[in-house]
Order: structure tokens, then C-alpha cells, then sequence
């Protein structure tokens, strides 16, 4: 059973033994450096102090707040008990070895040390640490002032971990305060807790006595863990115990390209702008800085403000001492890496960038990565996962980096990026949803090697960026988009016979539909990615190959026994004259194409194949490059793929976009293709397919099988809380006449879907992109007139009824006859009367006022009011 508190008397023993190791202090670096090379435990590192010379070494001194700190790294507690019981076995302590650990605060694991690298370190930083150590145990009645503020000032102290350090040599006499104690008096005192020095040390020490003074501290300490713990969502007995002061990560950017690191790094602040805010902390949630940020916008529609916001807020608020920052200079380098020291502070004296922390710097270097970085000012990566196989959490795979650990991901291995992304996936749902905007975002990540999630935020904060991104990725055909119907072919999607006309004559030559092409591209690439040798691509060489023919010059090309000469080109034929004979003979330029992607001729033999070769062989000693070339993904994208004829489109293609038999796969295949004759076609690994699929589209229901058993798809329904963050009503909600505003916008989207589930079903609701433009009381009416009404006339295909149930009486007017009399023709009817009397409804589209439509929408949202 374990024995509550059973690491007091352990801990105070053994910091009354390490004290006498001040003249000895070589033999506590060895003895971690065993814990750590022989007993492979996870203690304090001590291989990798930096000199003056800025050369790494082993650690020449410490001090018994470091030495101790081995047993409270954040370890797991297996891990933690193991050290202990070195510890006893080694220093041969008499108290028992503790069995429970709790309560005790803990340094970040990152961070280890009281004292900076030597230097940066003064000759008398360590003898003061010492110093202190020796008074702990006095008590706090008997450390001097000016020693403790001393101790405070030394660069990798700070605080939480001085008080900590004093906790754990007098667990009896100390409160320390570190995050997990700070949270926990100032959630019971409603007051914010700061320690800058030894007098408001004793402040926050008499608080913490006068709030319990009939408990120990070390049983104050061990509530304010367990109160943390109860708030934290437990996620189970895990024997890999998270940190109890939760340490947090982030990415930064100093300015606009990395613009004032080196300002920042001397200094030892981070800092970011919007000085125009003024002081963060008369903000007293992220809705009033997006309200302040989009007033302070000259922008015509400054948008939801999201990144910004979120920025300033978690600087000023989210930011804690311990937690550690990356730097990070564009998109693929970091730069450096600190442990956050300070509070958060404006500095109004600064001529820039007036919201700082102080922060300890122990890193500042380059160090490229091979994975884009998120491309916002401050991000919060404490959670994000990565896809590389050797690092379970993003900070991981930065901190291997910055420490000369990392194992970059091979160019080649594909099996990380289809981690993140399915090589065939179809976003599906409602009309209006943003299927075909996320479908860029999904491009723009496959692409990029980036998670989806990373560029959606990216999206948010800059869209035009992602767009730009994107359009140059079409441009150099990585990305192609297109949209199937019902007289999309297979010869137009992957090859077929069209005609052209070349002097007047009809002429028929094999064509390249999309999908060939950018296969061959993506498989070219693939092959060259892979091979010392690679081959440059064929329009390039062409092209040049073709350069005489621009000086009104023949291009002589040497065959076994004769020779032909090249006479004129067009896009798609080859016309030479042979050295005897009739003139005008004729080559495909498709068709060799496909030959020197092939690196030979597996398409014509007899006939004009003494004519390809020789052609072929000079173009593939032209295009041979020893140049490397990376591998790169493609993305070809289908809008509305559910409205072409499948079988008809893909034909015997469909087998080859499964991912085992893609071209590199273990049960890879090939096909002949029909027209060209094009053997061992194959689709490669690094082609990406999406569609997208309006759910509402009555063609679904067709939608082939053997599509569905090959495409992973991904729901994309109606979302409120894009309309929230996004709606131009954010900042212009004074012209909008309807009372709520924009709540009352998200509230009347989501009546009338709930109305159309219950009658329909949710592939037929109505996305949040028809409400995205309204800015105005008349741009609510013709999204209304134009969209949303015949949009329910389609649904429920004229029966007024149901329309009504979703929309309300209010949106009807009965259509009256010119007369009274019957309009009917002559004819016996049993209910004649009946029909007569009949009322026609029919859908109101034009409204005499804006109360009356207002009136309307009202209604419909709350009709029992």
C-alpha cells in the first residue's frame, strides 16, 4: 500500500548529504553521468555544456538544486522510484525509499539546470546557489533578502523554480510557486500572484499560511496537485504520468522574417506587435481583441481575425513560465529555442512590438527542416502529432532537431504522407458546405507534406496565400482540377483518337486525355526521385532538340542503313521527308512522348519502327541529367465525380488507383492502354485523387461501387462555427437590421436544417456558404429568393406543404383569381365545389417592407412566439 508523503524524510536526507558535496561537486556530475550511460534512466544531461570557445563539454560544476532536480524531471513514476533507489543505494540514505511521489513540484524536462551555459555563466552564479541551499533548511525567517534576489536575477532561475528548489530541501518550511500552486491560490483568492523578488515571496508565503494554517506545506502542495489533476480530463491509469505543471510548446515568429531575432535573442524577450491594442490585459477575452482588432482593420472586409486574436491572447494569457519556445524563421528553418522566464508585460518605451516576455535563450543556430512549420506568429504545438515514425508529438521531432538528434524521413518512403492524406478520397455532403474550398486546402497539404489541419488554420488567418500557392502549383501541373458530366469519356480522361487538320487534310492522332497526363508527370517524377541519373522531362528536351527548325533548317536524323530529315513539327505531328521516295511521311510526337518517358519503344514495331528509334535515341542521350531531382506529389481533382458515368470514364483504370496496386507497391499492375498501345501503364503513389460530392445530386444513388470500395470519403456537413468566425458581420453588424444579428443568422441556418433532416434527411440541408456573403438585410432576401427557395422547390419537388413546414406560413401568399366565377371547363366532377373553393399558395419573393420580412424570418425561428 503506498505510504502518503513517504518522500519528505527521503527528500530532506538526502539534501542534507548532497550539501556536503560543495568542495566535491565532480563527483555528483559523475554519478549522474552513470545514471545516465550505464542505467540508461532519463536524469539531468550533463554531456553538454557549451565554453566560451562555444564548444560543447561535459559540466565542469552544479549545484544542489540541479543535483536533486534528476528525481523531478516529469519521468514516469517507474522511472522516478528507480533514480530514488540508486539514490539511497549510492548515498547510502536511511529513510525509506519514497513509494509515492505526488505533490512534489517538477522542473520541464527540457529545462534542467539552475544556472546557464558557462559562457554565459558568472564565476559566482553556482557558490550562490550554494549559499542558498545551505540556509533552506534555516527556514525562510532566516534567508537573506539580498542572497534570495541574488539567486533570482541568475539567468535560468527565475521563481517558480527557485521556490521549487526550496520546497524540495524543506518541504516543511517552503511553498513553492510554480504554476500548479500559482493556479490554485489565485483560483481561491481571485487575485493574480506575482513573484518578482524575496519581499513578495514572503506575501505570497503568508497567503499561503493564512489560507491553511492548520496543514503542513508540503499537504498544501499535494491539494493544489490533486486540484489540478481534477481538472485536466483523465485519460486512464497511464503509467507514462504527464508533468503535473504541464509544460506547453510553441512555435515563433520574430517579426516578419525572423526581421528581430537578433534584437530578441540580446535582449533575452520575446515579443509580438498589434501595439495598437495597447495593453493585452485589459482584454478580458479573445471576442473583445477580435473586436478591437477588426475596428482598428483599414480593410474593406478584415474577416474573422481568428490567428491574430489568438495570437494576443495566448501571449498574454496562455504563455507560462517553464514553457518552451521555438523560433522559427519562414516556413522550413528554426532558428532557435528558449524557456519563457517573465510574465506578460507592455513596454509603451519600445518603438515596436510592445507586448514582451522575458525568456532564457539556450539555443540559436540554423537548423532546415524537411516538413513545413506553421506559418502563424504563435502557435500552440503541445498537442499537434507528427507523421514521422520516430516522434509521436511535433515539439519532439523540433526538439531532435535543434539538438543535432534528428533522423530525417527518407525521400522516398510515400508511407508518411499517405499517413495524413488517402491516395483516393471524396469530400462528400450537402450543397453549399465548402466541399470543392477544402478540396484546395487538401491539395495545398498533400502537396506540401503538411498536416490538413495546418493549412486550414493557415486558410483562415491568409487565404489568398493558400490560393496563390495553389494556382502556381496548377501552373507547373502538380495540381490539375477538372469537373465530370454525363459526356465526359474515357478518351478525354485518359487517351483517345481525335481529329485535327493539317493542310487541309483530316488527319487522326492518339491524344493524352488529364489523367495520362499528369500520371506520366507523377511517375517520371517518382523514377527520377529514385535514380542517380534522372531524365529531364520531355518538353524541355524537345523543345530544344527543335530549335534548328526556327532557322528554316531540316534536322537530319540517321537510321541504320539511311537517314530522314525532320522537316516540320506541330504540336501533335512530326512531318520528315525520307531520302527517297514520297515526301510528307508523318510521326506522333504522343507517341514518342510515351516512348521516352518509357526510356523504349514498347509501342510500334515493323513498319514506322526504324523511323521512332533513332529519334528516340538521340532525344534520351540529350535528356539524361545527373542533377537530383525531389520527389514531389500530384493532386488531380474532381469536382462533381459522382455525375460522370464511372465505368465509362475510368474504364479498366479503376483497378490501378487502388494503393497496393499502384506502380512501386507490392501488387502493383499495369495495363496496355487501347489507343497508343502504350504497354505497362501504371498509376504511381505519389498521384493523389479527390473528389467531391454534393450529396443532394440524385445521381449519388448510381454512384458506382466500384468507386466507393476505392476512395475513402470524408463528410462535410453544415458548419455554424465557419459562419461565426467568418461572416462579414463580424465587423459591419450595424447595417444588418435583423435583431441578433449574427447569432440570430447561425440560429436561423440551423432551424430550417433541422427542419429538412426531419423530412428529408441531412444530405439535403443547406450549407453554411449560402449565408457567408450576407452582409445586409436585402442580401439575406435574395439569398432567400435565388437560392434557398428553389433550392426547397428542387427538394421537395413542389409540394408547397412541406416547403412550408420548413420555412412557415409567413413566406406564403394565396394566389387570387380575377374572378369568382369557375374557371373550370364543363365537366362533372364530384368535388367541383371543393376545387373551386381551393386556396393556391404560392412563395413570397417580393416583400412591401423590411419589418415584414423580418417579421417572416422570425417566425420561421420561433413560431410559437
Amino acid at each position: 500500500m503506498t505510504k502518503q508523503f513517504s518522500w519528505v524524510p527521503f527528500y530532506k536526507e538526502l539534501f542534507s548529504i548532497v550539501l556536503t558535496f560543495e568542495e566535491r561537486q565532480t563527483e555528483l556530475i559523475e554519478f549522474l553521468k552513470y545514471l545516465k550511460n550505464e542505467m540508461k534512466l532519463p536524469v539531468t544531461p550533463v554531456h553538454n555544456d557549451i565554453n566560451k570557445s562555444d564548444k560543447q563539454i561535459q559540466l565542469r560544476e552544479i549545484d544542489p538544486f540541479t543535483f536533486i532536480g534528476a528525481l523531478n524531471r516529469g519521468v514516469t513514476h517507474d522511472n522516478r522510484t528507480r533514480i530514488a533507489e540508486l539514490f539511497k543505494e549510492h548515498f547510502e540514505i536511511a529513510a525509506e525509499t519514497p513509494s509515492d511521489f505526488d505533490g512534489i513540484p517538477v522542473m520541464n524536462a527540457m529545462r534542467s539546470w539552475y544556472f546557464s551555459y558557462e559562457k554565459d555563466r558568472g564565476k559566482d552564479d553556482i557558490p550562490l546557489l550554494w549559499q542558498l541551499a545551505k540556509e533552506a533548511p534555516k527556514g525562510i525567517d532566516n534567508i537573506s533578502p539580498k542572497l534570495f534576489d541574488d539567486c533570482l536575477k541568475l539567468k535560468g532561475v527565475g521563481a517558480p523554480y527557485l521556490t521549487m528548489g526550496l520546497f524540495w530541501a524543506a518541504p516543511e518550511l517552503f511553498s513553492a510557486c510554480d504554476q500548479v500552486m500559482f493556479n490554485y491560490i489565485s483560483g481561491i483568492t481571485g487575485k493574480k500572484i506575482k513573484v518578482t523578488n524575496f519581499n513578495s515571496y514572503k506575501e505570497y508565503f503568508k497567503t499561503v499560511k493564512d489560507l491553511f494554517p492548520d496543514k503542513q506545506l508540503f499537504e498544501v502542495s499535494y491539494d493544489a496537485w490533486h486540484n489540478n489533476q481534477d481538472s485536466e480530463t483523465s485519460e486512464g491509469e497511464n503509467e507514462e504520468e504527464e508533468n503535473e505543471n504541464e509544460t506547453y510548446y510553441w512555435l515563433y515568429s520574430p517579426g516578419p522574417k525572423s526581421a528581430f531575432w537578433e534584437e530578441f535573442y540580446t535582449h533575452g524577450i520575446i515579443a509580438i506587435g498589434w501595439d495598437q491594442l495597447g495593453n493585452l490585459e485589459n482584454y478580458e477575452n479573445k471576442s473583445d481583441i477580435v473586436t478591437a482588432l477588426q475596428n482598428l482593420s483599414t480593410e474593406e472586409n478584415p474577416g474573422s481575425m481568428k490567428n491574430d486574436s489568438t495570437a494576443c491572447w495566448e501571449f498574454a494569457n496562455d504563455l507560462m513560465q517553464g514553457d518552451v519556445i521555438f523560433v522559427k524563421n519562414g516556413v522550413k528553418e528554426l532558428i532557435g529555442m528558449g524557456i519563457i522566464e517573465g510574465d506578460y508585460y507592455f513596454d509603451d518605451e519600445r518603438t515596436y512590438f510592445k507586448n514582451v516576455r522575458k525568456v532564457q535563450w539556450i539555443k540559436k543556430g540554423n537548423w532546415p527542416v524537411d516538413f513545413y512549420l506553421s506559418a502563424k506568429t504563435l502557435t500552440n504545438v503541445t498537442e499537434y502529432k507528427t507523421e514521422h515514425p520516430d516522434y509521436e508529438f511535433y515539439h519532439e521531432r523540433l526538439d531532435a532537431i535543434i539538438n543535432g538528434a534528428y533522423k530525417p524521413i527518407e525521400k522516398d518512403d510515400s508511407s508518411v504522407i499517405h499517413e495524413l492524406h488517402p491516395l483516393n478520397q471524396i469530400l462528400y455532403g450537402p450543397p453549399g458546405t465548402g466541399k470543392t474550398f477544402n478540396s484546395i486546402n487538401h491539395a495545398v497539404a498533400i502537396i506540401e507534406g503538411r498536416s490538413l489541419d495546418d493549412i486550414m488554420d493557415e486558410s483562415q488567418g491568409n487565404r489568398e496565400s493558400v490560393l496563390n500557392r495553389f494556382n502556381s502549383y496548377k501552373e507547373v501541373g502538380q495540381v490539375v482540377f477538372t469537373t465530370f458530366h454525363q459526356s465526359m469519356s474515357y478518351e478525354d480522361f485518359i487517351e483517345g483518337i481525335k481529329p485535327i487538320e493539317i493542310e487541309g487534310k483530316l488527319h487522326y492522332e492518339v491524344k493524352d486525355g488529364l489523367f495520362k497526363l499528369i500520371s506520366d508527370r507523377a511517375l517520371q517524377n517518382q523514377k527520377q526521385s529514385r535514380k542517380s541519373d534522372t531524365l529531364k522531362p520531355f518538353e524541355e528536351v524537345w523543345h530544344d532538340f527543335l530549335a534548328p527548325l526556327s532557322d528554316e533548317k531540316t534536322i537530319p536524323i540517321k537510321m541504320k542503313k539511311s537517314s530522314y530529315q525532320i522537316t516540320e513539327v506541330t504540336d501533335r505531328t512530326i512531318f520528315f521527308d525520307k531520302e527517297v521516295g514520297e515526301s510528307k511521311h508523318s510521326l506522333s510526337v504522343g507517341t514518342l512522348k510515351n516512348m521516352y518517358l518509357a526510356q523504349q519503344n514498347d509501342i510500334i514495331h515493323g513498319g514506322l519502327q526504324g523511323y521512332y528509334e533513332p529519334l528516340l535515341d538521340l532525344l534520351l542521350k540529350k535528356g539524361k541529367s545527373s542533377v537530383s531531382v525531389d520527389p514531389k506529389n500530384f493532386v488531380l481533382i474532381i469536382d462533381e465525380i459522382n455525375r460522370g458515368n464511372i465505368a465509362q470514364i475510368f474504364g479498366e483504370l479503376i483497378t490501378l488507383l487502388e494503393p497496393d496496386k499502384r506502380v512501386g507497391a507490392k501488387e502493383a499492375l499495369t495495363v496496355t492502354l487501347p489507343y497508343s498501345k502504350q504497354k505497362s501503364f501504371g498509376v504511381p503513389s505519389n498521384l493523389y485523387l479527390i473528389g467531391t460530392m454534393n450529396t443532394a445530386d440524385r445521381s449519388v444513388e448510381a454512384l458506382d461501387t466500384a468507386l466507393r470500395r476505392r476512395f475513402a470519403f470524408t463528410e462535410v456537413l453544415p458548419d455554424p462555427e465557419i459562419l461565426k468566425e467568418c461572416s462579414p458581420l463580424l465587423n459591419n453588424g450595424e447595417e444588418f437590421k435583423l435583431p441578433g444579428g449574427l447569432d440570430r443568422l447561425v440560429e436561423l441556418m440551423t432551424i430550417i436544417n433541422k427542419r429538412i433532416e426531419k423530412l428529408i434527411d441531412k444530405d439535403h440541408t443547406i450549407g453554411h456558404s449560402y449565408f457567408l456573403g450576407v452582409e445586409t438585410l436585402k442580401d439575406l432576401k435574395s439569398v432567400f429568393v435565388n437560392k434557398i427557395i428553389p433550392l426547397l422547390q428542387e427538394y421537395f419537388y413542389g409540394d408547397m406543404a412541406k416547403i412550408g413546414l420548413v420555412l412557415g406560413e409567413a413566406f406564403f401568399e394565396i394566389s387570387k383569381s380575377d374572378t369568382e366565377e369557375n374557371i373550370f371547363a364543363r365537366f362533372k366532377h364530384d368535388a367541383l365545389d371543393d376545387l373551386i373553393d381551393r386556396k393556391v399558395y404560392k412563395l413570397k419573393i417580393n416583400w412591401e417592407s423590411d419589418d415584414e420580412f423580418v417579421s417572416a424570418i422570425n417566425d420561421l425561428i420561433d413560431p410559437n412566439v
